[in-house]
């Protein structure tokens, strides 16, 4: 069909034949939801896709999808309870070594009526709770405190992993890589 496309997909893509196929249908991308390279945040979030391949295994999963000419897209949740003030610099080192294409970073969201929401309740650590209100806080500031950082510290440090990956230099720099790797 000579169309030019990209998915959303797990991060147990990798597969030689799904990849090869993707790649002669026109593939050239892949939103990754890769949420934290903090396996005890995987646990905590039932991430059994991620878990099954591994934190460590991750970078040779961004390498084989650029084997076969495609994007990588990491998407990463900071906020989470094994996230400490070192987990914004550690995920932006991680992002360059591992060649990551395009990354999305995002403020845990504990949504009314999940699991999250409900055991931050419980603990005492959410912050605002008149939803839908408080829905539109979400792009001003978390919304929940973190075990071990302040609210500050999380919004500031979602803002400086940006700032490190999306700045003219750091996207310059990783556009030349993709091209390198993936002649896309």
């Amino acid at each position: 069909m000579k169309k030019r496309w990209a998915a959303q997909a797990s991060i147990n893509i990798a597969d030689d034949e799904v990849l090869k196929a993707a790649a002669d249908a026109g593939c050239q991308g892949f939103f990754i939801g890769m949420e934290s390279i903090n396996e005890k945040n995987l646990q905590q979030m039932n991430k059994t896709f991620n878990l099954r391949v591994g934190v460590k295994n991750y970078r040779g999963v961004v390498k084989k999808i650029h084997n076969y000419g495609i994007l990588v897209n990491g998407a990463f949740v900071f906020g989470n309870d094994f996230d400490t003030k070192s987990v914004f610099r550690e995920t932006v080192n991680f992002v360059y070594k591992a060649e990551i294409d395009i990354t999305q970073y995002s403020v845990l969201i504990p949504l009314p009526g999940t699991r999250l929401y409900k055991r931050l309740e419980s603990e005492g650590r959410l912050l605002h709770r008149n939803y839908p209100e408080d829905w539109n806080r979400i792009h001003e500031t978390p919304l929940f405190k973190p075990k071990n950082m302040t609210p500050g510290e999380l919004w500031n440090g979602v803002l400086y992993a940006y700032e490190k990956t999306h700045s003219i230099t750091g996207s310059f720099g990783r556009m030349l890589k993709s091209f390198k790797s993936t002649k896309s």
